[in-house]
């Protein structure tokens, strides 16, 4: 019984750590892309690599909630859904843009990672404010409210969903513009 908590707190740990990497990540590029100078230096830079980037953190996510579910048998909330049906098909069109040699699919990152996001949010004010969950979006035997991790005093599973969708907006971004200077 304690290697199994002893593994959950690790894994679970590990994520909430690239969580805060994304969100740092996402930060320092958004802070320096606010000068012309700034965005230059991300296209230039990052670029050519942002797609592959913006895919291997579109798969992470994917396999890290599944083996919530899956391996550490968390159950998901309708929420939980819901971010998921938006963050799973990035981890599949994503990789498809690379092989497929289809750069403009990661056009449809943008509005699905988005609208994650948004889900995301509305998740973490559940969590934070439980009076806010409804009974038609929620279910009462498992409710959006329950927080089945908490690390660093703020990184919860809804917390790691909207880490990996704005860091994959900001590389997704960062690879329309890279697409844009090597067309004009």
């Amino acid at each position: 019984m304690l290697d199994r908590l002893l593994k959950i707190r690790m894994f679970t740990q590990f994520m909430a750590l690239l969580a805060l990497g994304a969100f740092a990540a996402t930060a320092l590029i958004a802070m320096s892309s606010l000068s012309l100078r700034g965005r230059q230096f991300w296209a230039h830079n990052l670029g050519p690599g942002a797609l592959v980037a913006a895919a291997a953190v579109a798969v992470v996510t994917m396999g890290g909630s599944l083996y919530l579910s899956e391996g550490l048998h968390y159950r998901p909330c309708r929420l939980c859904w819901v971010q998921r049906g938006f963050a799973y098909p990035l981890a599949l069109l994503l990789p498809a843009a690379i092989l497929l040699r289809r750069p403009r699919l990661q056009q449809i990152a943008l509005p699905l990672a988005g609208l994650g996001s948004l889900v995301s949010v509305y998740h973490i004010m559940i969590e934070h404010f439980p009076s806010l969950e409804g009974s038609a979006t929620c279910d009462p035997a498992n409710p959006c409210s329950l927080v089945w991790v908490r690390h660093f005093g703020f990184v919860t599973i809804p917390t790691m969903a909207l880490a990996s969708f704005l860091l994959q907006i900001t590389l997704a971004l960062i690879a329309t513009a890279h697409l844009r200077k090597e067309r004009s």
